[in-house]
């Protein structure tokens, strides 16, 4: 499930044309609250991944308490989504600062738990709890690394630098976040390090 929502956000990060006002009116008020939640949990969802998944982190062993407070803020930085037919009940951050300040806040809270998240993957891979384990996190992690990485740098570059990267370089990291599905799908099916196969085979069974 963790998983899945850690996906589920990767999908939100590229938006929908001219503010989801392009799609169809019964579809938009779903579109602009899935992006609002699962942007928002982006960072929580892969840093709670990353924590547990395929042993527990150092980090995590360290301060277990971290992956509920990456849940808390999420839903806070979720709370804030300002989208035109999203209302917005929960805001918290804005209430106390400016709009401005507010999204800065929400991207900086995203970015950080995010590279948690790396920094957990990496703790995972080269201080491993066993042989198997670095066996089963091998591709992923490198998979991931090179995936998100250079995406994370140029939102913070973005955030921090007001760097504006011109469409052909919007194109290659779009295109090199794709590797993240790819490595855990050769993990999940070739080496496999969850049973989402077997799942898939009891439910077609079932069926």
């Amino acid at each position: 499930w963790l998983l899945a929502c850690f996906f589920a956000g990767i999908i939100a990060t590229s938006g929908f044309p001219g503010d989801y006002r392009t799609a169809p009116a019964p579809l938009r008020l779903w579109l602009e609250a899935y992006n609002g939640l699962f942007l928002g949990m982006l960072g929580a969802s892969f840093y709670c991944l990353c924590a547990v998944f395929p042993a527990r982190s150092p980090i995590d062993r360290r301060l277990p308490w971290l992956k509920w407070v990456a849940v808390v803020f999420g839903l806070a930085v979720a709370g804030e989504t300002n989208l035109p037919d999203l209302a917005r009940p929960f805001t918290t951050f804005s209430r106390v600062m400016g709009a401005q300040a507010a999204g800065q806040l929400d991207s900086s809270i995203v970015l950080a738990f995010v590279a948690l998240g790396l920094a957990s993957l990496a703790a995972n891979y080269y201080f491993p709890s066993g042989p198997e384990s670095r066996r089963k996190i091998r591709v992923i992690f490198w998979g991931t690394v090179v995936g998100l990485g250079p995406p994370l740098i140029r939102a913070a570059l973005q955030q921090y630098a007001g760097f504006q990267s011109p469409d052909w370089l919007e194109t290659i990291l779009n295109a090199v976040l794709l590797l993240i599905p790819a490595s855990f799908a050769s993990a999940v099916f070739k080496q496999r390090v969850l049973d989402i196969p077997v799942l898939l085979q009891r439910g077609a069974r079932y069926v």
